[in-house]
């Protein structure tokens, strides 16, 4: 395995995981202003929230010498820096509709209702997939690391 590759996952996994933290401060701070927003803002900062686990346990694993790292595979790390990068486009995008909709103080809360929610109601589902897909990834993990501790114990 590629460890440039590898540290590129891991450096990226912390990457991302500042970016939710700043989309999350972001939101708190959006939705104190706009009351309308609060509901449909918590759904987007729950699954930033689910996001952060996800990542560190990933990171976790490709930074030490005996975990996923050994044995997984390129196109597996490449798939989740595709991931990565789509979640940060997304998280991005978040932080730009906030900053849209916060430039106009008066019209805030009424732009908010005709078009932030639908604009949120995209976010999420992006979201929810990135995190599935992040979820999937973990267990693949796990997976490589019950072939590498089957195959220790049956000496291969």
């Amino acid at each position: 395995m590629d460890p440039i590759t590898v540290l590129s996952v891991v450096g990226k996994c912390f990457s991302l995981a500042g970016s939710i933290l700043a989309a999350s401060k972001a939101i708190k701070d959006f939705a104190k202003d706009v009351k309308d927003a609060t509901k449909d803002l918590d759904a987007i900062a729950n699954e930033l929230g689910a996001l952060s686990p996800l990542l560190s346990t990933i990171a976790n694993n490709l930074s030490t010498p005996t975990g996923a790292s050994r044995n997984v595979s390129e196109a597996m790390l490449s798939g989740l820096l595709g991931v990565f990068h789509g979640c940060q486009q997304t998280i991005s995008e978040i932080e730009g509709n906030i900053t849209k909709y916060r430039e106009t103080k008066i019209w805030t809360s009424s732009k908010w209702a005709l078009y932030g929610k639908d604009e949120t109601k995209k976010s999420l589902v992006d979201l929810e997939r990135y995190k599935s897909a992040l979820g999937i990834g973990l267990h693949v993990f796990n997976m490589y690391e019950v072939l590498s501790i089957i195959s220790l114990w049956l000496g291969y």
